[in-house]
């Protein structure tokens, strides 16, 4: 028992004089950071310049009703691609699908495009007209 107190006696005094160089070695610096430290607590806060927050895009699928009200109906021959792909279920590929069928003259011949759903070809017939 009594070494194990003599050991963490040794450990504690060496523990002790490293503290102790580095305190020697570095207490300009640390007096240095004292007075930044204390400066810095009475200095007065400046206050943030105010920014417009920055413009966001936002890809908004809009329904059906919202297009047909803004727009009437569109048609199908003009429509761009990013137009198709705001109605909703049309994504990039079934517009360009659509796209690449053109031209029509009458909108049952979305039927024949390959790869549109039948609520997909539903909602293109609800929207637009040729």
């Amino acid at each position: 028992m009594s070494l194990l107190i003599l050991v963490l006696l040794a450990v504690i005094a060496f523990l002790l004089s490293r503290i102790r160089f580095l305190l020697t070695a570095y207490g300009d610096d640390l007096a240095d950071l004292r007075k930044e430290v204390a400066a810095l607590r009475q200095a007065k806060p400046k206050p943030l310049p105010v920014q417009a927050p920055a413009p966001t895009t936002v890809k908004k699928s809009i329904s059906a009703d919202e297009i047909i009200k803004a727009t009437d109906r569109i048609n199908i021959n003009s429509i761009s691609k990013t137009s198709l792909q705001r109605i909703p279920s049309i994504g990039a590929t079934a517009a360009q699908r659509v796209i690449d069928a053109r031209p029509y003259t009458d909108l049952n011949q979305l039927d024949s495009v390959k790869g549109l759903t039948k609520a997909q070809r539903d909602s293109l017939k609800s929207l637009l007209t040729v």
